[in-house]
């Protein structure tokens, strides 16, 4: 953000992110709004076994967007009868970091998903 002159991450910031990690992956149609984004992206990988971690106070990806981009993807795996390969965990009081906790929910995950 800072790079761009921007005080904080916003939509335009997270686009070039995208444009700079992933060349041609990020730049789609025009008109169709936030065309890369999460609540489109997320409910594709449904029905596969799929983990999310967040924490509640992440300003890299605030939970109300999380909640934007889980309740569709939620959708996808009921839709697809796959809600029990959907978890979530989002940890109180927690920023942008990975924390003891999580690290036990990915171990708990892979342990269940690939044994």
């Amino acid at each position: 953000a800072k790079e761009m002159g921007r005080a904080r991450i916003d939509q335009e910031v997270v686009k070039a992110v995208w444009a700079r990690i992933a060349p041609g992956l990020a730049e789609v149609d025009p008109s169709i709004k936030d065309a890369f984004d999460a609540p489109l992206t997320l409910p594709c990988i449904a029905p596969r076994h799929l983990l999310v971690l967040n924490g509640e106070k992440d300003p890299r990806c605030p939970l109300e967007g999380l909640q934007q981009s889980l309740a569709a993807t939620k959708e996808a795996y009921e839709r697809l009868d796959g809600q029990e390969r959907l978890r979530v965990y989002i940890q109180e009081g927690v920023g942008h970091m990975m924390t003891k906790q999580m690290w036990e929910k990915i171990d708990d995950f892979f342990t269940a998903t690939l044994s």
